[in-house]
């Protein structure tokens, strides 16, 4: 059996280098990060859709010319402590650029808020004979919105990109960071450029299967994974890791091993399926899936208008796709359910509950 070091997919871990489909978004965020024109970013994306591996993918980008010029920060905001105050997260800050710009005066031992932290690094980084661009890049904003002065720290975020020069950032999340896309009061909602993050393209898919193991899979074997998978990248690298764990499987035994990797997250990770269902969907959202028809067939989005309204179907279906849980046909026009692993999850653990109520 090969090792995990022999075996590139690791569904559980950040791997920058399986970073499939997302080469024009890469350069794009790139360039209004570190152009001269400044641009801030918002990267919208389900659990697991793969935001941290592009902000990962970033940071190692601006790393190799990283100078005093070009100053990377990646924050993760699920590893920050709990329970989260602002001062942590300006702590963090001042820590990380000590280590960059070495210098001592940015050492601070006192609680450390908004006024301070810009008291403190506005003369320092004024004195410096090139003026560096700091970017920051928020992996996972959610548990900064839940707190209750998340709304103010989002306020000096926009005071501080709007009225300094030194400062880019890209703010990534799952659904609360979306919901800032359509609040009018959101500090942050009208000097973001938006982007979202949906499941790989059956191309983009193929590529991730085979290029990391150098592999060629038969059509049948890409067509069933992609099936299965949707296209979703963490469902498609939990069903590599499984295939590729075999030693020297031959085409059948692969496809076999498709199926078994499928029941096994089915039986012991179906609580990730669950957490989609009921944390990352809305109420509206729920219903349209469940109107989507088994057989893989599209509804229009004017059928969807009729039945739910323009504003709810509308979100509804940025919802789905955020998740990874339908995909759009024809520009946009026509949608339908997106991934047989969940669609199964669906009818066992919704539909079927339903019916013994």
């Amino acid at each position: 059996m090969r090792t995990n070091k022999q075996n590139p997919f690791v569904w559980n871990e950040v791997k920058p280098e399986l970073c499939y489909g997302r080469d024009a978004l890469l350069q794009d965020l790139l360039a209004g990060l570190s152009g001269a024109q400044r641009v801030h970013f918002a990267l919208a994306g389900g659990r697991r859709m793969g935001k941290s591996t592009i902000l990962r993918r970033i940071e190692q980008a601006l790393q190799t010319k990283q100078t005093t010029e070009i100053i990377p920060i990646y924050i993760d905001g699920l590893a920050l402590p709990r329970p989260l105050t602002a001062n942590d997260i300006w702590h963090s800050l001042i820590r990380e650029l000590h280590n960059v710009l070495q210098i001592p005066s940015l050492e601070v031992s006192h609680t450390l808020d908004f006024y301070n932290f810009k008291t403190i690094l506005t003369p320092i980084l004024n004195s410096l004979a090139v003026p560096p661009r700091i970017i920051v890049l928020f992996d996972e904003l959610e548990p900064i919105i839940a707190c209750d002065w998340g709304r103010g720290f989002l306020a000096n975020w926009r005071s501080l990109l709007e009225l300094t020069r030194y400062f880019t950032a890209i703010f990534s999340g799952a659904v609360d960071l979306d919901i800032l896309r359509y609040d009018v009061g959101s500090p942050l909602a009208n000097i973001l450029e938006w982007r979202s993050l949906r499941c790989l393209n059956f191309e983009d898919a193929c590529h991730l299967m085979q290029d990391p193991i150098q592999r060629n899979w038969p059509e049948q074997f890409l067509r069933l994974v992609y099936q299965q998978s949707g296209g979703h990248p963490f469902l498609i690298q939990y069903i590599m890791q499984q295939v590729c764990n075999l030693p020297n499987s031959s085409d059948e035994e692969s496809l076999q091993a498709v199926t078994q990797a499928v029941k096994k997250f089915a039986k012991e990770r179906s609580e990730q399926f669950n957490y989609w269902w009921t944390r990352s969907c809305t109420s509206d959202a729920r219903q349209v899936y469940s109107r989507f028809p088994n057989d893989g067939s599209t509804l229009t989005r004017r059928t969807l208008t009729r039945e739910f309204g323009k504003a709810e179907a509308e979100y509804a279906l940025e919802i789905l796709q955020h998740v990874g849980l339908a995909t759009t046909e024809d520009d946009g026009f026509t949608f339908h359910y997106n991934g047989e692993m969940f669609r199964q999850w669906y009818y066992q653990n919704v539909v079927e509950d339903d019916s013994v109520e």
